[in-house]
């Protein structure tokens, strides 16, 4: 984790299905504050506190926050271009009944909903790293190639197979050529891989980068191919 905690220069609270979320500047920047997500949710905070460090410990980083209370505190932030990588990676068969259909709106809205109110009342400008135009660093990269080594340990597929699987979802040929945004994309299918949430509409985007880069069929491992019925 970055050992900065610095003043807030703007601060957005973020109405979220009868919660406060909150998006932070930090080095020009989006972050959100991870622990009020994961209480929106109703987990328990300790445990997903182990988890995102984990897997997210280069983009982690301490910002003062201003709670509910009025009073700035030191929150566990991450950037808003990281979150759906995260919150995908909670897997709603494991989570009690009572609270699957919340976790499962925090996946589906959650990121989205900062966005919207960062470029509404932050910065027009910020929204350019979630379009692609923006180069993926090293720390994005190796996020992403945290989940293809999941890939490889979970569905048993060669390396190869997982790489290329995420290069091909993103539409590029290398991790080192993809932009922030592909990367967070290519993270997105292989939490929803991890997931078994795949859809025919995923692999379809697969086959269409796959004939636009190499002008050829897709072949890869049967352990990633999927098994969906001709309704999705």
């Amino acid at each position: 984790m970055h050992p900065s905690t610095r003043a807030l220069t703007r601060q957005i609270k973020v109405p979220f299905h009868g919660t406060e979320l909150y998006v932070v500047e930090h080095d020009g920047q989006p972050y959100t504050a991870v622990k009020p997500i994961v209480e929106g949710m109703g987990l328990d905070w300790k445990s997903q506190q182990v988890k995102v460090r984990q897997r997210f410990r280069s983009s982690m980083t301490e910002i003062t926050v201003v709670g509910a209370d009025g009073k700035p505190r030191p929150m566990t932030c991450l950037p808003v271009r990281k979150l759906p990588g995260w919150l995908h990676s909670i897997s709603i068969g494991k989570v009690r009944p009572a609270l699957r259909k919340r976790v499962a709106e925090y996946q589906a809205e959650c990121d989205d909903a900062l966005w919207r109110f960062w470029n509404k009342n932050v910065s027009t400008g910020v929204y350019q790293s979630r379009t692609g135009r923006d180069r993926s660093t090293a720390a994005d990269r190796a996020d992403a190639l945290r989940f293809a080594t999941e890939l490889v340990i979970d569905r048993h597929v060669p390396y190869s197979s997982a790489y290329r699987v995420m290069q091909l979802y993103a539409g590029v040929t290398s991790f080192r050529a993809m932009s922030r945004d592909q990367v967070m994309l290519a993270t997105e299918f292989a939490c929803r891989l991890l997931s078994r949430l795949d859809t025919r509409a995923d692999w379809k985007q697969i086959e269409q980068h796959q004939s636009v880069l190499h002008g050829r069929p897709v072949q890869l491992s049967l352990a990633l191919h999927p098994r969906l019925g001709p309704d999705l």
